[in-house]
């Protein structure tokens, strides 16, 4: 039998795997919560313990039937968002721990612009050109498929959908991107911009054959 896809990972988020639940029904949990508990556990992963977590995840994954894994990869920099002397150091270190459990890796490099909350700062690469050189760089370094992945409505604009949609088509890479984590994030673009997120990454153009997403 063929082996199960995991089109969607975020490796290092399985350290939050009973730590971000909360059974007090007085103070529930939610994906605030959680989001909080996640920005903790960024604040102090190093290289080394990211790519542990990585390895471990990966053999979890082979253990249940997965024999391929498309990272959303976005944790990008070092502390305070100063980028490593590789900026690509915890993506090798991603290629790593896969080539040590056996399985096989896409990545779908992140790009992350728009970063108000310090917590966020190890994701952003500052600027879109900037996240754009980064993508490139590792796409022809990597040694695996490497797609490009605006983060959400929240962090790129729509002129960076539309950057990377076209990036993604010169390439015949994978377009992918969390389309709408919340119901919060719908209702803010609606505000902002009269759309739905989904409507604003259609018209600009990063809805198509090579698009993939989650909510």
């Amino acid at each position: 039998m063929p082996g199960f896809v995991n089109g969607h990972s975020h490796a290092f988020q399985r350290l939050l795997r009973g730590v971000a639940e909360r059974p007090d029904p007085a103070a529930p949990s939610s994906f605030w919560t959680w989001r909080q508990a996640m920005y903790q556990l960024v604040e102090r992963l190093t290289p080394d313990g990211f790519e542990a977590i990585a390895r471990a995840t990966f053999r979890e994954m082979l253990c249940a039937g997965y024999t391929r894994v498309k990272e959303f990869h976005y944790l990008h920099h070092g502390p305070g968002g100063v980028p490593y002397a590789d900026p690509h150091e915890l993506a090798r270190r991603l290629v790593r721990a896969a080539e040590d459990a056996g399985i096989a890796l896409e990545i779908q490099r992140v790009l992350y612009l728009n970063a108000p909350e310090p917590a966020q700062a190890r994701f952003c690469d500052g600027d879109l050109d900037r996240g754009l050189e980064y993508t490139e760089s590792l796409r022809t370094t990597a040694g695996v498929p490497v797609g490009i992945a605006p983060h959400s409505v929240r962090a790129v604009s729509a002129a960076g959908f539309a950057a990377a949609a076209e990036w993604a088509k010169r390439r015949g890479a994978e377009l992918h991107a969390h389309v709408a984590e919340q119901p919060k994030e719908v209702a803010e673009c609606l505000a902002k911009t009269g759309r739905r997120p989904v409507e604003l990454i259609a018209e600009a153009g990063a809805l198509c054959r090579r698009s993939s997403g989650a909510s």
